[in-house]
């Protein structure tokens, strides 16, 4: 955890204290499953209103009332899962999933 790893970089290297406390922080902000819920809410609202992706496109709506800042609750969508569907068009598409495509993104 994050205290352990503070107390035992300001034993070892005092001098990197700032960098870990800024990790922390963004770790901390990457949790919190409470702005996730607005953020989602948002995403959900945006799709639902938009002609182009409305029906082609399903985000969850979040649950407020099962929502913490270390859970996030949202609704359940039934169909297939996001990365099977990729995987399967990169097959269509005479591509290996397994595969590493980065080096085509440079």
């Amino acid at each position: 955890d994050f205290d352990s790893l503070q107390r035992f970089v300001g034993m070892t290297k005092p001098q990197e204290l700032p960098m870990i406390q800024k990790l922390r922080k963004q770790a901390e902000g990457e949790v919190d499953y409470t702005a996730e819920a607005e953020h989602l809410r948002v995403l959900h609202e945006a799709i639902a209103a938009s002609p182009e992706f409305r029906g082609a496109v399903a985000v969850p709506a979040p649950i407020p009332e099962l929502t913490r800042n270390r859970v996030l609750g949202m609704e359940y969508l039934p169909g297939h899962r996001l990365d099977d569907v990729l995987k399967e068009r990169l097959r269509e598409l005479g591509m290996e999933p397994t595969t590493n495509y980065k080096n085509l993104l440079q």
